[in-house]
């Protein structure tokens, strides 16, 4: 189903709180939207300066319209315990001062001049130390995630004053440069939270035991960030509304660190939840977008006294209404749905719901990030790349008629590039509806629902240009010289494979996207799936949901071995919450018989899953116009799963850059 809501209940008057005037410290902001510093990029150098392409994504932030602007978090000590990525900005040192006043003199040249400019000060802690062999924590805790698997060293008392210094020398730098403040951060269980919280901080000391000892360490830092820079300027402070750790702390304790954040004297109080090693992630697209809305009533009644700021699954507009008007909170944060469309705040301003490209949770966004690699969006291909040529659409010089066959996410994008740019474009969908997979991916029961989200923008923007489409008409040489173009961008996507063992045919077998846009039915109690991954694990999650017996047959070492890494972890942990889902790794189906299938198991020995309805999972790329294409059109372009069966980052951002491309 959509949730997408009508263009016309949008706009500053349905929107009153949203666009109301407020005050952050002494700073007056001309709305209640701050753009938080977790979306700014990791584009930099891998020593901590600021980049080209740095400053060309900090135009775009600052055309947003949020009154509030963060930059991304940079680490403050010369030592690189708090270092958390390769590309991660520095402020430990004058020299990157400069760099710094480059990024507030974007701002302040292309943002409206009473905008609010801040600068997070992000040290790692127990995520920290990239380029070392250890990290810095209150306690010697070992880490959950391999990802972050550096042994702990203990902080003494001395490294604990040094890392004082060192934030408060790194606020003077920032202002310096020209920021109106700075923030701290505890966001997803960086320093601060490793002493706030329980499951982290074991000293027996000053700094350990009771909430106010181990909070003492945070206390000590933000009255250091104010002596740092003065009464006149902001001091703010990313706190966890809840940790979802096991032995940490409860929601009321993480209530009681915000208040003593405000005694001290901060000026806002920025709500952020869980940490990357929660057994539940405070992200992604199987989580509503008011999903953590019931934690702000009882931090509000404690934490009155100075600006909340609430933002974590909140891509929804109406909702950050509804929470400004309840008086819950006092600035809407904007992370990811900024990413998916920088103009998201300005096109709800002039009364445009319907061009707002949605953020689907996907998560790509992260998953890079943790390869170590820049920033990307799913499902904006600008993001990054505002300026690298391949990316900016250029009027065309020759008007050309191009042909876009397959109506999924790749053919779209590609439709609609071409089309802005001049071309006359026409899309060919051999189905009788557009979306490609993002018909089947719709049904996951994990938040499917966004990938109809992103259909119906797609529906939208098409309409909007007036592209013509044809549906069902499924493309063949006869139709392709009946169309005569100039240039063909094939965007067929994949198709279930059939794997060449005994039994293919058997009634007893279907096909993935048709069980998963309920064409066919899975009968009987127990199914087995030849194929895991981000085709199979959804219909197991689903098949099992529904009370069946399922298992999975997988080749690879795992059956999450094509999930991205931000929801590697949430499958794993979502098939072993299933007593009814099985697996089996390193498998070869052999045969399909009346009992089920057959397999080679890694150890050599043969088996036998039982099995009322075979379900194959495994894609193959869909190329049979190619070979007739490359003889008879004068340009073909790829795009997509036609490629090789992959992402939908992948399929949306070739299809872009086909359609500035043709």
């Amino acid at each position: 189903m959509s949730t997408r809501p009508n263009a016309n209940a949008y706009g500053r008057q349905a929107f009153p709180n949203i666009f109301q005037e407020g005050y952050l410290g002494k700073f007056k902001t001309t709305n209640r939207c701050k753009y938080a510093a977790c979306s700014v990029s990791n584009y930099n150098t891998w020593n901590g300066f600021v980049t080209e392409r740095e400053l060309y994504r900090d135009e775009v932030i600052a055309q947003t319209g949020a009154a509030i602007l963060t930059n991304q978090g940079a680490y403050p000590d010369a030592s690189g315990e708090g270092r958390i990525y390769p590309k991660q900005l520095a402020i430990y040192d004058d020299r990157f001062i400069p760099g710094m006043k480059e990024i507030v003199d974007v701002w302040r040249k292309t943002a409206p001049p009473s905008t609010v400019l801040l600068a997070q000060i992000l040290h790692g802690g127990r995520y920290g130390g990239y380029a070392l062999d250890y990290c810095w924590q209150p306690s010697d805790v070992p880490q959950k995630i391999a990802h972050f698997g550096k042994p702990p060293r203990e902080m003494t008392k001395d490294d604990i004053a040094k890392c004082v210094e060192d934030h408060a020398n790194a606020a003077k730098r920032f202002i310096a440069a020209g920021f109106d403040g700075v923030e701290v951060t505890a966001f997803t269980g960086y320093i601060l939270a490793n002493f706030n919280s329980k499951f982290t901080n074991r000293r027996t000391d000053e700094y350990g035991g009771s909430i106010e000892n181990r909070g003492r360490f945070m206390v000590e830092l933000l009255q250091a960030l104010r002596k740092a820079i003065g009464d006149h300027l902001i001091v703010g402070v990313r706190l966890n509304s809840t940790e979802q750790l096991p032995g940490g702390n409860t929601d009321e304790e993480c209530i009681e660190f915000m208040k003593m954040a405000q005694d001290v004297g901060v000026d806002y109080v920025s709500n952020v939840i869980a940490w990357h090693e929660s057994d539940n992630g405070a992200l992604g697209r199987h989580l509503a977008p008011d999903h953590w809305m019931n934690l702000l009533e009882p931090i509000r009644k404690k934490v009155d006294k100075v600006a909340l700021c609430f933002g974590p699954q909140l891509r929804d507009p109406f909702i950050a209404e509804k929470a400004l008007s309840a008086g819950l909170i006092d600035y809407w944060e904007l992370c990811r749905p900024f990413l998916a469309d920088p103009d998201l705040l300005n096109k709800t301003a002039r009364n445009d719901a319907e061009a707002i490209k949605p953020c689907i949770g996907d998560l790509m966004c992260i998953s890079k990030f943790m390869q170590a690699q820049p920033y990307l969006c799913t499902c904006n291909p600008m993001l990054g790349h505002e300026q690298d040529q391949e990316y900016v659409p250029a009027p065309v010089v020759i008007k050309k008629r191009v042909m876009v066959v397959g109506g999924g996410p790749g053919g779209i994008e590609a439709a609609l590039q071409a089309h802005k740019r001049g071309h006359e474009v026409a899309i060919f969908e051999k189905g009788d509806r557009l979306g490609g997979q993002l018909l089947s991916a719709g049904r996951d029961m994990y938040g499917g629902y966004n990938y109809l989200n992103l259909l119906d923008w797609y529906e939208e923007q098409i309409r909007r240009q007036g592209i013509d489409v044809y549906l069902e008409a499924e493309a063949t040489p006869r139709l392709v010289r009946k169309f005569e173009p100039d240039a063909v961008i094939l965007a067929t996507g994949s198709t279930i494979e059939e794997p060449n063992i005994p039994g293919i045919d058997n009634g007893n077998v279907v096909r993935a996207f048709d069980v998963l846009q309920e064409k066919v039915e899975v009968v009987g109690s127990h199914v087995a799936i030849i194929g895991g991954g981000k085709v199979g694990c959804p219909i197991a999650f689903k098949l099992t949901a529904a009370g069946k017996d399922v298992t999975i047959i997988e080749k690879n070492r795992q059956i999450t071995f094509d999930v991205p890494a931000s929801f590697k972890w949430r499958y794993t942990l979502w098939s072993r919450e299933r007593d009814n889902m099985h697996w089996y790794t390193e498998a070869v189906p052999l045969e399909i018989n009346e009992e089920g299938v057959r397999i080679l198991k890694v150890d050599g020995e043969e088996t036998t899953i039982k099995a009322d309805t075979v379900v194959l999972a495994y894609r193959r790329s869909v190329q049979g116009l190619i070979d007739y294409l490359d003889m008879n059109v004068d340009e073909v372009i790829v795009v997509g799963d036609a490629v090789k069966p992959r992402y939908l980052y992948t399929a949306i951002h070739e299809g872009f850059k086909a359609g500035n491309r043709v």
